[in-house]
């Protein structure tokens, strides 16, 4: 499956920081605000990392948690930036 749409940010943020800040990060809100409007569900990961943050509608609200994702191990991508993949079912 492909995702809708992917972004790109190089910054340094932990996965924790990115939980913290989903209310106050301006792209970050962005994000929320699709996947309660629209359903669809953001996977958020460092490149090389296997763990990712994972933003989805459960039908009773909003649900952001870590979880593993060994498989993005196998992108290309650059551990210096984290990547956001927005997918819809």
């Amino acid at each position: 499956m492909r995702p809708l749409s992917t972004r790109v940010f190089e910054m340094d943020a932990s996965y924790d920081e990115i939980m913290k800040n989903i209310d106050t990060h301006e792209d970050l809100k962005q994000m929320k605000s699709l996947v309660m409007e629209t359903k669809v569900v953001y996977i958020i990961y460092r490149g090389g990392e296997t763990n990712a943050v994972i933003m989805m509608n459960l039908g009773n609200g909003f649900h952001v948690s870590i979880q593993s994702c060994p498989k993005n191990t196998t992108l290309k991508t650059n551990p210096d930036f984290l990547y956001a993949l927005c997918y819809g079912f």
